[in-house]
């Protein structure tokens, strides 16, 4: 409920400005071309076989190890999704269908033998994506058309 709260607020206060248009496109220009670093690839490793990762490593024993493990795989999941959880963010944070296509390119990322090509070609749709928001900033309107939601105070 906070997400939607805070972007429901953003788009109340950012209505009629371009510069958020624009600033999206960027986003989305980011997050494509992050796809394409060896970051990504790194972090894309260690949390396709969490197992692996785990017992490549000395965390220490006890709860401070294995705190050090989870945040340590935690910070390279996020490695991994964040770009393309910016996406998220940029085309509707609770839009089911963007939900939908970016839980299937996790899990494609994560599970096939092609995710490098798989990654690329998402990154390339990302920035194509963005630079089309950047010439024609109406476009991210009807990527996550949202309906107005009235204000609790307007009924008053």
């Amino acid at each position: 409920m906070v997400p939607l709260a805070v972007l429901l607020g953003f788009r109340r206060i950012a209505h009629g400005s371009t510069w958020v248009e624009v600033a999206a496109g960027g986003v989305l220009v980011i997050a494509g071309g992050y796809q394409f670093t060896r970051w990504k690839q790194a972090c894309l490793r260690a949390c396709r076989t969490p197992l692996t990762f785990l017992a490549t490593h000395d965390f220490g024993t006890g709860l401070p190890g294995t705190f050090r493990a989870g945040a340590s795989h935690g910070l390279y999941c996020l490695g991994c999704c964040w770009a393309l959880m910016a996406v998220l963010l940029v085309v509707g944070l609770m839009n089911l269908t963007w939900m939908a296509a970016v839980a299937v390119i996790f899990l494609a990322e994560k599970n096939s033998r092609h995710s490098v090509a798989i990654t690329r070609v998402v990154g390339t749709a990302v920035v194509l994506l963005g630079v089309a928001v950047l010439v024609h900033p109406s476009l991210l309107q009807s990527l996550s058309p949202m309906p107005d939601v009235p204000s609790p105070m307007s009924g008053m």
